[in-house]
C-alpha cells in the first residue's frame, strides 16, 4: 500500500532502496521521515524495500532504525522474477521488505 506525498496516512510511507545510494542516505531519509520531518508529514508507518544486491542496504538502515528504538511491525522476503535488462530472459531475485512504527526517542547524552 504505496502512498504518495499529501495522501492519508493509512498505509506506510515507502522507501525504495537502490544501490545508487549509500545506507548512511537511506539512514538519514529514513530517520526523518519516521520522525515527521519529511513533506509527507508524520507518518503511521515507513516500509523500506530492495531487491537484489540493495538487499544489505535494507538490513543496514533496519538495523540503524532498530538500535534508535523504532518497532518492527512486519518483516517479508521473497524471490521475485523480474526481467533482466541484456535479454528478455526472467531471473529471481531477492526482495526484503521491512516495515517499522515509531518508537521511543532514544536518550542523548548524560542528564
Amino acid at each position: 500500500a504505496q502512498r504518495s506525498v499529501g495522501a492519508p496516512a493509512e498505509g506506510p510511507l515507502v522507501i525504495k532502496v537502490t544501490t545508487k545510494r549509500s545506507a548512511a542516505f537511506y539512514a538519514r531519509a529514513a530517520r526523518e521521515l519516521i520522525a515527521g520531518k519529511g513533506p509527507a508529514g508524520p507518518i503511521a508507518a515507513l516500509e523500506l524495500q530492495g531487491w537484489g544486491n540493495a538487499v544489505p542496504i535494507v538490513v543496514s538502515v533496519a538495523a540503524e532504525l532498530l538500535s534508535d528504538g523504532h518497532k518492527f511491525v512486519r518483516i517479508e522476503t521473497a524471490l521475485v522474477e523480474v526481467e533482466t535488462t541484456v535479454s528478455t530472459s526472467m531471473v529471481e531475485v531477492p526482495q526484503l521488505r521491512a516495515v517499522f512504527q515509531k518508537g521511543a526517542a532514544k536518550a542523548t547524552g548524560s542528564e
